[in-house]
Order: structure tokens, then sequence, then C-alpha cells
């Protein structure tokens, strides 16, 4: 059954003003949105946008940053969160990037975000934990404005395909304890995040 995801917008973490801006992103998930944020608006869509997916099998986040946040890099081990996103805007956010030991193509994430020019493109980041049975592909990414309050900001919508891996779901107890963190090039400078959501 699908499921829709919405992370609300950052604009309690942020100033009015960092929510400001856009040149086409930015989380515990819930199924309603943020009272605080309109309708997004979505002006521009790519069907199967450039990226590519990391997988950690060993119970910690695949990807980290000392930028940001995210990945919990002050606990060991880091926990993984339901869902989690960040904005690479530059090269020092990108060289803050820590991959966890264990973590499944690695040298293909790096050389994907070698190859983005940062001056043209922005690389949205997306982790999130899944089953050891399933992987997620992304179809779909759109990305525009709406209203967070009383100033506009950034919104990004994801669409991915899931997909079976040679793994037994019986194998996952509780909380699934895998993680995947997908790297997306949007091709667009984008300063700030603002609204996300996801759909699976």
């Amino acid at each position: 059954m699908d499921r829709y995801a919405f992370d609300p917008p950052r604009g309690a973490r942020l100033s009015a003003a960092g929510l400001l801006g856009l040149a086409g992103c930015g989380g515990a998930n819930s199924e309603t949105s943020s009272p605080t944020a309109a309708e997004p608006t979505y002006s521009r869509t790519v069907e199967e946008p450039e990226s590519v997916t990391i997988r950690n099998t060993d119970g910690v986040p695949a990807l980290g940053s000392t930028a940001e946040t995210v990945g919990r890099p002050t606990e060991t081990p880091p926990s993984i969160g339901a869902s989690e996103h960040w904005l690479i805007r530059n090269p020092a956010e990108r060289e803050a990037l820590a991959f966890r030991f264990g973590t499944e193509d690695v040298e293909q994430a790096k050389e994907f975000l070698a190859a983005t020019d940062l001056s043209t493109a922005t690389v949205f980041c997306h982790q999130y934990a899944i089953q050891s049975c399933r992987t997620r592909r992304l179809a779909k990414l759109q990305w525009g404005t709406t209203s967070c309050g009383d100033v506009q900001c950034n919104s990004i919508f994801l669409q991915y395909d899931t997909d079976d891996r040679p793994d037994d779901c019986n194998h996952d107890e509780g909380s699934p304890k895998e993680s995947e963190a997908t790297l997306i090039r949007i091709p667009a400078e984008i300063d700030s995040s603002g609204s996300f959501a996801f759909q699976t």
C-alpha cells in the first residue's frame, strides 16, 4: 500500500530570512502537513532524476554530516532516524559528509558528488530506515515554492518505487535495522529548505 509522508517545514528551526531564496529543498514524519505551510506548488518536475543510493546493513545511518545535525554523528553507535534530509550547497558541505563504516556503494556516491557542479546545482540528501528485504528507487523529483507563515519557502517532493531485495522480511523484528540514503542532483541552486514530502 502506498504511503505518503510529510516532513514539516524547517521553519521551526530556521529564521524567516533563512527560509527565503530559490535560484527550484531542505525529520520525524507525520501523516498530515504542518499548519504553517500552504499546499506546495511544484513548478519543476524531473522524471528519473540523477541520483545514487547507498545502504548500510549494520544498524547505523549510511551517511552523516558534520555540518548538519543528521546521521546522529555524536552517538555511539549512531541511530537510524525514520527519515531525515538536508542540502549540499557548496564544497564545504560536500566535504562535511561522513560515510559510515560498512556502507555500500560509497565510491559511486563520491564520484556522483564530485561530478556535481555546485555552482549550478544542489544535492538533496534523503536518508531513511528500511526493511532488509526492500530498497527504494527514485522515480520522480518535483520542487517549487510554498508559503511558510508569512514568507515563501522552498518545497520538494520525491516519488519512489519500492523493489524487493533477496532477503526475508521475517528477519526484521520491530523497527527496520537498515538504512538507505539517496543523493539527488537538483539542476538548480537552492539556498534553503522549506517543506519536504515523499511517496513510496
